[in-house]
């Protein structure tokens, strides 16, 4: 009889342990689950996140670019500016040259010297 309890009480233990497993690996799959389940929301905001930021870089980029275009067609417009200029003050040293010199005859290596000297701009010739 002793034996019987013993056996019977060894069963019962043995039944708990088991149930105590089981509890552990069900908590430990529930963890795991949860754990994949955040890790997957994370890269999935981590994605976003990115796509986010190439579509902004992008937009910078573009926005660089067209900003660069139109400096660059300003640039065209002060070299019409500064051509606009210079034809101007040549016209005008022209036009005194006439006026001041009427009998005046620039010709030769030393009359193309004299002209440039006089359509020199802001201290550039042009």
């Amino acid at each position: 009889m002793l034996k019987t309890k013993v056996l019977g009480e060894k069963d019962i233990v043995q039944n708990k342990v088991q149930a105590q497993v089981v509890e552990i690996i069900n908590k430990a799959r529930a963890d795991a689950k949860a754990n994949t389940k955040r890790t997957e929301e994370y890269a999935t905001v981590a994605v976003i996140e990115a796509q986010s930021n190439l579509q902004a870089t992008k937009a910078r980029c573009i926005a660089l670019l067209e900003e660069g275009r139109a400096e660059a067609k300003n640039l065209e417009g002060f070299d019409a500016q500064r051509q606009h200029d210079f034809e101007m003050k040549k016209a005008e040293v022209y036009q005194n040259l006439a006026k001041n010199n009427k009998n005046l005859v620039l010709s030769g290596d030393s009359g193309e010297s004299i002209i440039n000297s006089l359509f020199e701009l802001d201290g550039q010739k042009k």
